[in-house]
């Protein structure tokens, strides 16, 4: 009989990727998160064309910070782990805005399978005593910037094409 099979956080990792492409952006899409957007003046003209332009975005960020991170996992550990930081982040983006305007945001209820898998892939880390200050400190700063440089390209790109 085979050994039990064991969650790693590469599977962690590759599946707040499989969480974003195969959950949240369908999900985005079907509940129309950018009229969402659009109907609070959020971001002007953020129409369904300006959603579908901004995934490749993240899509990219996602998948270099997993490609990245599987070169050598252990020197790239930190960014590996941004990616479920940036699941975290994600999840409090949407929770937030879900707060503030009292509602569904489209794309709340798949952010929040990204909270288990870094609650996992934490409890992975402590077991195997590689949980350090340091290493939380550089998978935060991965993970916010996995984040904010697919937001900051996007509309850096998108306000000077409006101009």
């Amino acid at each position: 009989m085979p050994g039990k099979a064991k969650l790693t956080l590469d599977h962690l990792i590759l599946g707040a990727g499989i969480v974003f492409l195969a959950l949240q952006i369908p999900e985005e899409g079907l509940f129309n998160f950018s009229g969402w957007v659009e109907r609070r003046g959020i971001v002007p003209n953020f129409t369904v064309t300006t959603w579908l332009l901004q995934l490749p975005y993240f899509i990219l960020a996602l998948s270099l910070a997993y490609f990245i991170y599987r070169i050598e996992p252990g020197k790239f550990l930190p960014i590996g782990l941004g990616v479920l930081v940036w699941g975290l982040l994600d999840f409090v983006g949407f929770a937030g805005l879900s707060l503030i305007s009292r509602g569904y945001v489209p794309g709340l209820l798949s952010s929040v399978i990204y909270l288990p898998l870094l609650l996992l892939g934490m409890r992975i880390l402590r077991r195997g005593g590689k949980g350090t200050p340091r290493l939380a400190v550089l998978s935060s700063l991965s993970g916010f910037l996995i984040m904010a440089l697919p937001i900051a390209a996007f509309f850096g790109v998108y306000w000077a094409l409006a101009i």
